[in-house]
């Protein structure tokens, strides 16, 4: 009887991730996460899930703007979760900017959820 952790075991899991989106791992984040907690290092890439949704959002620094729009916020590798699998989505959101990285976030969660919200009527 082999072990558990053996190579016969991690050949599987492999073919089993294989057949699943490359964002597998992310179902298993809680639906929001708290900011403060989380997004202390800026700046950064923070894996995200927002209800069907997984993505990764970038944060960058720039000191030469103006300290308003200091860190920006945009969204990449978005994926919606249909039969627990993820099917990337194409998301036309523009970027956000804050004076702090939680900030910038923040408007472009806002953003995002907007953006489900129109999407709603047509993915019934």
């Amino acid at each position: 009887m082999p072990l558990s952790g053996t190579t016969a075991d991690n050949a599987s899991d492999a073919g089993a991730s294989a057949r699943t989106s490359g964002h597998s791992w992310l179902l298993k984040f809680p639906q929001k996460l708290p900011i403060g907690r989380y997004y202390g290092r800026m700046p950064g890439a923070y894996p995200r899930r927002t209800g069907l949704y997984v993505y990764v959002v970038i944060v960058t620094k720039d000191d030469l703007q103006p300290s308003a729009r200091r860190y920006r916020a945009y969204m990449t590798n978005v994926e919606r979760i249909t039969g627990g699998l993820g099917a990337p989505v194409h998301v036309d959101i523009p970027d956000a900017y804050g004076a702090t990285g939680t900030e910038a976030i923040e408007a472009l969660e806002q953003a995002f959820e907007t953006w489900q919200r129109d999407q709603s009527p047509r993915q019934s």
